[in-house]
């Protein structure tokens, strides 16, 4: 059971890393500007907005092993899409369409890893994250090899879905019947209230604390290898590597997550590793030497590995609060900061250069070491699972 929902992560990634390296050419086929180009992918954060009120519900209502029965499926084939759009505003449209599904089935698979947490009592949810990671690299090393391969963003995309479709539909089925084994913990007790009220006080520090975090990380994806390419006149396959290492390492930090959060607490994890991101970027930004760069890739990699699946156990133990609701905010939240973060970047750096544009980022991620108490400060007694 733990071994599925750690692979359905993985190919949720591995579909949408592939489509990462494949934007290039979707830019020059359709006769882009880079500023036209920034518009039309705020496509996708456009698409997870426009669910931020009704994913809590949705998933809520089916239940999070049904919803990614239901979900998964067409969000693989909404994937496929934004290669053949014809023009700006259709490859708009189909990263909005991407981020409504993206955002219902990434808080499914979310709820999911929390249901069997609390049914185990086994800490998973770092290592989730972590083979999300993995199937992220996996994806953008397989579409920048088949980009090699002059083999079409069309045929890829579609290829890749057809692929995906049926081993994770049926890693999803497996799943479902065996969470019904689980334990159902007894819903909290809650009052009839206003169809949509503000998160509580502790939900919405979490979510800023996880905005800032995810936005460091969406950031160096888009950024790294370019700034290093720039600032250090480093070739491509050198430049490259400074994102390898970032993910790399990240990787690392997430598969070694819930063994952290286990010792110290999430509170504690969290200022860990918010105060190891926030040096490193600052070491990264300040850098004379590529060798320095990269080392402070690594400790960015490492201290912007769990902010987000910190994030979503410390939500879901909030009482008084549905976890669904709660989950659902920080997953919008994440996701709407890994998406924003490389764009913010851009802005600024178009007017004040590229290391000012990264230096950017030093604010929120201070912000974010400022929210690290909304996480809890008690060690938890589960074991991570291995």
């Amino acid at each position: 059971m733990i071994w599925r929902i750690r692979c359905i992560f993985a190919f949720q990634a591995l579909a949408f890393g592939a489509w990462l390296p494949r934007i290039p050419e979707v830019k020059d086929a359709l006769g882009l500007s880079p500023s036209v180009l920034a518009l039309v992918l705020l496509g996708l954060p456009t698409g997870i907005l426009l669910t931020l009120g009704v994913a809590g519900k949705i998933v809520g209502y089916f239940g999070p092993s049904v919803a990614l029965i239901w979900l998964f499926p067409p969000y693989l084939l909404v994937l496929a899409l934004p290669p053949f759009a014809p023009s700006a505003l259709l490859l708009f449209a189909a990263l909005a369409a991407l981020g409504v599904f993206m955002s219902l089935v990434e808080l499914a698979q979310n709820l999911v890893a929390d249901q069997i947490e609390k049914g185990t009592g086994r800490m998973i949810m770092s290592s989730c994250h972590g083979f999300w990671s993995l199937g992220t690299m996996s994806g953008s090393i397989l579409g920048a090899g088949l980009a090699g391969w002059a083999i079409s963003p069309q045929l890829s995309s579609a290829g890749l879905t057809l692929a995906s479709l049926p081993l994770s539909v049926g890693l999803i089925w497996g799943l479902h019947h065996k969470l019904r084994l689980l334990p159902r913990p007894a819903a909290p007790p809650h009052a009839a209230g206003p169809r949509f009220a503000l998160p509580a006080v502790q939900v919405i520090k979490i979510g800023v604390f996880v905005f800032g975090i995810a936005l460091c990380e969406g950031a160096m994806m888009d950024w790294a290898a370019l700034y290093l390419r720039d600032t250090f006149a480093l070739g491509a396959g050198l430049a490259g590597l400074g994102l390898t290492v970032f993910s790399g390492f990240m990787t690392l930090g997430r598969l070694r997550g819930d063994a952290l959060r286990a010792r110290l607490g999430g509170s504690l994890a969290a200022q860990v590793c918010g105060g190891t991101a926030l040096i490193a970027l600052l070491l990264l930004v300040l850098s004379p030497h590529p060798a320095t760069a990269y080392l402070a890739l690594v400790f960015l990699g490492l201290g912007a590995s769990i902010g987000f699946p910190l994030a979503v156990s410390s939500a879901s133990q909030i009482a008084g609060q549905k976890v669904e609701t709660t989950v659902a905010f920080v997953t919008f939240m994440a996701l709407l900061g890994f998406l924003i973060g490389p764009v913010m970047i851009g802005f600024v750096a178009d007017g004040y250069g590229l290391r000012w544009g990264l230096a950017s980022v030093a604010l929120p991620l201070l912000i974010s070491f400022s929210m690290t108490p909304a996480l809890g400060g008690t060690r938890n007694q589960t074991k991570p699972a291995t």
